[in-house]
């Protein structure tokens, strides 16, 4: 069952609980919607977005990644066991993101029943734009611009090399991502040497908010400052898009985080996600 249109009902609602949940929202509607490209091609049945006592439950069996269930909150505690149905036949674990202000502490003995431990800790990061964010950022040495239709193969490879994805899986990755192209609210950008794409930086564009949603560099070419290179031309263009502020999200202390608080952004939140391995999934 992909039910698209009540996940984007759910998740594009501006919460009560503030700003923090509407940043949530967010990064869940993204997933939601790059699942939604990704529909267009092959099994559908590989694909399920599911929504259920406030949550969010995505499950794409090509990448792990996107076995996540958003939104989190006691009253979805009570459906879980219903919810991991939705993975009754993945190879992949399951990684639970909780809503703003529950804390998964206080439910332990009844996750640790169903199989959940403690995971990654995440930074809810955001930064107000200003005049004085520049996008002009080209040397003689870099070229920083907007990718080519031509250029998309080698755009692919490098941000699927950049995160180490395995080669078996890339041909097939290629084929959904390449849809992601084609969506209007989705920005890219590259940064080159020599003529050959070596950083990739993307947003999403949400009304007056910008999401920093992705980006990946060359191995061989990180610790050049590409990445901050990326983010102050993605500033630049949230402005232009009408953007009062740009929001991302990292794991807390990690490089990425670092390299955005460095950048301007403040952490207005973290959250502890658990997760549950494909093993301890019912079959």
């Amino acid at each position: 069952m992909i039910d698209f249109f009540g996940a984007f009902e759910m998740v594009m609602q501006v919460k009560s609980k503030g700003r923090e949940q509407h940043l949530l929202d967010i990064f869940c509607s993204y997933d939601v919607l790059r699942l939604k490209h990704y529909a267009r091609r092959g099994d559908p049945g590989r694909i399920e977005v599911r929504s259920m006592e406030g949550a969010v439950a995505l499950r794409f069996d090509e990448v792990g990644y996107f076995n996540r269930v958003y939104h989190v909150e006691p009253r979805a505690l009570t459906k879980l066991p219903e919810l991991m149905q939705v993975y009754r036949n993945s190879q992949h674990s399951i990684e639970l993101i909780p809503s703003m202000g529950m804390q998964f502490t206080d439910h332990a003995a009844e996750l640790n029943a169903l199989g959940f431990a403690p995971d990654t800790r995440y930074a809810w990061l955001s930064r107000d734009l200003t005049a004085s964010d520049s996008g002009d950022l080209s040397t003689d040495d870099i070229q920083v611009r907007r990718p080519l239709t031509t250029e998309y193969d080698q755009v692919l490879d490098l941000y699927l090399r950049g995160f180490g994805a395995p080669p078996e899986s890339c041909v097939s990755a290629k084929a959904n991502m390449r849809l992601l192209f084609d969506e209007p609210r989705l920005h890219f950008w590259i940064v080159l040497v020599d003529r050959q794409p070596v950083s990739l930086g993307m947003l999403y564009h949400v009304g007056n908010c910008a999401f920093l949603c992705g980006g990946a560099t060359l191995p061989e070419f990180r610790k050049h400052g590409f990445h901050r290179i990326l983010i102050r031309r993605r500033f630049h263009e949230a402005r232009l898009l009408g953007c009062d502020s740009v929001v991302s999200w990292a794991v807390e202390n990690g490089q990425s985080h670092d390299n955005m608080c460095s950048m301007g952004f403040e952490m207005i939140a973290g959250a502890q996600s658990w997760a549950r391995s494909c093993e301890q999934i019912e079959k």
